[in-house]
């Protein structure tokens, strides 16, 4: 299909589908409408575990896109090193400090998950940041205000304030030493408090900002910009909720901007490969990329043996559930959750240097993939 049919409206309704998805499922879960258990959970279940495992190697992808790759300013040794002791650290610790018994404990096994899984939730709500910016591309044709960055920021934070207040506590009595718990689980429970406060807020002056500048919002916009700021007020208002919709919608998210990434380079123009210098820096692509796609792979399908394929089980290996390494003495599964943790924090990184869109050669590199977005007239710019 020519690059002239990508239609911008289409490209942003199923970005606002996909950031709107966890507000949807734990609301309809919360009003009886779809119910936790049976059938459709399960099903619904399945469709999370594809789409939250199958969008983290795919940044691997965007990595073999040598347009992007030949305009990075990030040193080489920070796109080889970094990756490896995020790949040879995680699984050490897990492995070693792992506690081995009922009366055994674990400080840095502990820090290391929680860490995870604050630096996830930070990761998922900066994403939004980008959905909004492709939906104001058109017809509003302007960038996203620096209260609106703001408030998705702060909602970033609340999430990952929240997801460890929520498991926090469970993990710090199994992991944690007495004089480490004892210090933890206040902090942990103002944390929690601080994030609440913190979405309540930022939902209201969302709402307000949004009326204050209504003119300069589509009701798709608008919504999108709500849904930026409410990703994560579930996690906040609804603790027994179903907290596996926010990898999925931030996965189909993902899973949209690398369709139309495709879509666009397939009729792209072909780079000029005349200048071996502008290539990938030496030995990332073999000694990075595709290891990692091939040592995915592995870690997916031995994930899927140890837990005999079952749903439940995974979901809990992804480190979304509360029992997380609930079971000492299983070392293979030790090992794996390791890996899948680092290849979590690869994923975290690279997206980091990929979408820095404030570097001049990352933007050029996105308006060239994504040329169909900024093909609209400017408005104005709301108040910031």
């Amino acid at each position: 299909m020519p690059q002239k049919t990508l239609r911008p409206q289409v490209f942003q309704n199923a970005l606002l589908l996909a950031t709107a998805l966890p507000l949807l499922v734990e609301v309809s879960m919360a009003a009886g409408v779809l119910p936790r258990g049976g059938m459709v959970a399960e099903h619904y279940l399945a469709i999370v575990l594809f789409v939250s495992l199958a969008h983290v190697p795919a940044t691997f992808y965007l990595m073999l896109d040598r347009d992007l790759t030949r305009g990075l300013t990030t040193p080489a040794w920070q796109l080889i090193l970094i990756p490896a002791a995020f790949i040879t650290v995680l699984p050490y610790i897990l492995f070693v400090h792992s506690p081995r018994g009922e009366n055994d404990t674990s400080d840095l096994v502990l820090l290391t998950v929680l860490g995870y899984l604050a630096w996830q939730h930070w990761h998922f709500g900066r994403q939004n940041i980008g959905v909004l910016a492709f939906s104001t591309m058109a017809p509003e044709g302007r960038r996203v205000s620096s209260f609106e960055r703001l408030t998705i920021n702060g909602a970033s934070l609340g999430a990952a304030l929240g997801i460890v207040g929520m498991l926090g506590p469970q993990l710090t009595d199994t992991y944690a030493s007495a004089g480490t718990s004892s210090v933890a689980l206040p902090l942990i429970d103002l944390g929690a408090a601080a994030g609440w406060a913190l979405q309540v807020a930022l939902i209201a002056g969302a709402l307000i900002y949004m009326a204050r500048y209504r003119r300069t919002y589509t009701r798709r916009t608008a919504l999108t910009y709500f849904c930026s700021v409410a990703f994560f007020a579930p996690l906040h208002f609804y603790p027994d909720g179903l907290h596996a919709s926010f990898p999925a919608g931030h996965g189909l998210q993902y899973m949209i901007f690398l369709a139309y990434h495709a879509m666009a380079r397939m009729h792209a123009r072909p780079p000029d490969n005349g200048d071996s210098a502008a290539e990938m820096p030496v030995g990332v692509r073999r000694h990075v990329i595709w290891p990692c796609l091939l040592l995915a792979i592995f870690i997916m399908g031995g994930l899927f043996y140890v837990t005999k394929g079952e749903t439940a089980g995974l979901i809990s290996g992804l480190g979304a559930a509360s029992g997380l390494f609930s079971v000492p003495g299983d070392r293979a599964l030790l090992i794996l959750m390791g890996l899948d943790l680092g290849l979590g924090c690869i994923h975290f990184w690279y997206d980091s240097i990929i979408w820095r869109i404030r570097d001049p050669s990352q933007r050029q590199w996105l308006m060239s993939r994504y040329a169909f977005m900024f093909e609209r007239p400017a408005r104005s710019q709301p108040g910031s």
